[in-house]
């Protein structure tokens, strides 16, 4: 099976990586970015394979820079997973 090489913005431990595992089966490769604009990048420079960034949050709501992106840059949403986020 071939390796899927998985981005997300945030340090390895984050939620978007939590959603990556949880979304994602098989052989993967997760990649950490800095920030959602250089995830929408490595998708549409086909430097990783998938790019999974949230859209919304039950505390801030949409994500309008994410929404932006997905205008401003040649990629599509191919899923969508709901990760309950609990904070202590």
């Amino acid at each position: 099976m071939k390796l899927k090489k998985i981005g997300y913005q945030g340090v390895p431990g984050a939620y978007s990586e939590k959603a990556a595992k949880s979304f994602f089966e098989g052989n993967l490769q997760l990649v950490n970015f800095a920030s959602f604009d250089a995830v929408f990048k490595a998708v549409e420079k086909s430097k990783i394979d998938f790019g999974v960034i949230p859209l919304e949050n039950s505390v801030s709501g949409s994500i309008a820079e994410n929404f932006d992106h997905l205008v401003d840059y040649k990629v599509h949403i191919t899923g969508e997973i709901k990760l309950r986020v609990k904070h202590r």
